[in-house]
């Protein structure tokens, strides 16, 4: 069972990542998916 103010953030897009985003979407609970890139761009910003 999940808390209301639980926060949960997803790291990577493999076959684990999104089960498991796909799994809590099922229990309709909210979370942040990041991804992780090799190169970052110019002028991108990381996510706070």
């Amino acid at each position: 069972m999940l808390q209301k103010h639980t926060k949960i953030a997803i790291v990577g897009g493999g076959p684990g990542g999104l089960t498991l985003a796909r799994l809590l979407q099922l229990k309709d609970a909210r979370y942040r998916y990041m991804k992780e890139t090799a190169t970052k761009m110019p002028g991108c910003r990381e996510l706070p």
